[in-house]
């Protein structure tokens, strides 16, 4: 299981012991169902902003879902893209 499948099995952990949906973390995150559910299914990159808030709302520590490396990597990619994001932008103006 990598990284990315360890947070969000996490995630889905707390959710059960919570009785919530993706519906119900969505509303608590203040973002779509639909939104939620394609970080779930890995179909979008899930933010460590987002992290943050679920962590938040679940009183839980960002170390819980993964490990100090894990949540490096994730703002290491996080950064990445949006400085290529950057760079796009740039070269269209």
């Amino acid at each position: 299981m990598n990284e990315m499948d360890e947070i969000l099995s996490r995630i889905n952990d707390l959710l059960k012991e919570k009785e919530w949906g993706y519906q119900d973390l969505a509303f608590a995150l203040n973002m779509s169902r639909g939104w939620m559910s394609q970080i779930m299914n890995k179909q979008i990159q899930l933010r460590v902003t987002t992290l943050l808030k679920i962590a938040e709302i679940f009183g839980k520590d960002l170390s819980y879902f993964s490990s100090k490396d894990g949540i490096r990597s994730m703002i290491k990619e996080e950064f990445k893209n949006y400085v290529a994001q950057k760079e796009v932008n740039k070269d269209e103006q």
